[in-house]
């Protein structure tokens, strides 16, 4: 259902499976089998229009549709990205060769996470979603010392753009710059297809995890923010839900520690996002 409907179950939510450049089919939440995916049971339904808008919105994208020069940017981060370039070589794996390498790194990565947002990983899952090879591409990050795997990330292919998506790295090598080696050579190997026209995607603003990372692409990378505008749609019933936790939100925030109240205190950020079109500096 959800190819035919360009939307797909991510988290309690139905996402768009399109390209963030092209327009939401909005018909479709209309359906009563739209909020019947086979996956699970999505609360809310979360989509973006005028993506790329001049108007700076307090949502966005971070995109890079430029190839990487990396004498563009200053002599530390430069510094930084040559230093893991070093540790690190990145190559392309075929994951099926790979699987459980990566899955301990993942639970590595994972392990670092606070438990509020901690995520769940179950070993077949991981390594039937790697082995996918609609999922992507993996580029892994080998230690020059040992050859071991310290580092991954999977970059989906689409006909416009790409998509960093699922990724771990090990935090005891976070300091010797495994993630400006991935990144680097993920953008090295993609640099034809970025002067071309094709960009790639990091993702949308987060909100549930506390992350420098989208920070962190933007300085080091001149990724930068396609600004758009947030839209929301609630399941019956949870709309009046968020109606009436929406007033006391700021009562809730002390109990973010929580992992249900975690994702309460999302959902509500973004119903405040979109009641309240202003600035992302005025959104805190």
């Amino acid at each position: 259902m959800q190819n035919e409907l360009k939307w797909q179950y991510h988290n309690h939510a139905m996402i768009p499976s399109i390209a963030p450049h092209d327009i939401v089919d909005e018909s479709q939440l209309k359906s009563a089998s739209f909020w019947k995916p086979a996956e699970g049971y999505p609360l809310l339904a979360r989509w973006t229009t005028d993506f790329d808008c001049q108007e700076q919105t307090n949502w966005w994208y971070i995109i890079k549709d430029t190839p990487f020069d990396i004498m563009s940017i200053n002599t530390k981060y430069r510094t930084k990205i040559k230093r893991g370039l070093k540790a690190f070589e990145i190559r392309i794996v075929e994951p099926a060769i790979y699987a459980e390498e990566l899955y301990q790194v993942q639970l590595e990565a994972f392990s670092s996470y606070p438990a509020k947002y901690r995520p769940r990983i179950d070993h077949n899952q991981f390594v039937a979603c790697l082995c996918d090879k609609r999922k992507g591409t993996i580029f892994a990050a080998f230690s020059k010392d040992d050859n071991s795997i310290e580092g991954f990330m999977c970059v989906m292919i689409h006909e416009s753009y790409l998509l960093l998506s699922m990724s771990g790295a090990k935090p005891s090598q976070e300091r010797k710059q495994l993630n400006a080696a991935l990144v680097y050579g993920i953008l090295d190997y993609f640099s034809k297809e970025l002067a071309e026209g094709i960009y790639v995607v990091d993702g949308e603003r987060s909100i549930l995890h506390e992350t420098l990372f989208q920070d962190y692409l933007e300085k080091y990378f001149g990724f930068r923010k396609a600004y758009c505008r947030l839209h929301i749609q609630y399941r019956q019933g949870i709309k009046q839900i968020v109606a009436c936790l929406y007033p006391i939100r700021g009562l809730l925030k002390p109990l973010s520690g929580v992992k249900p109240f975690c994702q309460i205190n999302s959902v509500l950020k973004m119903e405040e996002i979109v009641r309240h079109a202003v600035t992302p500096a005025d959104v805190s």
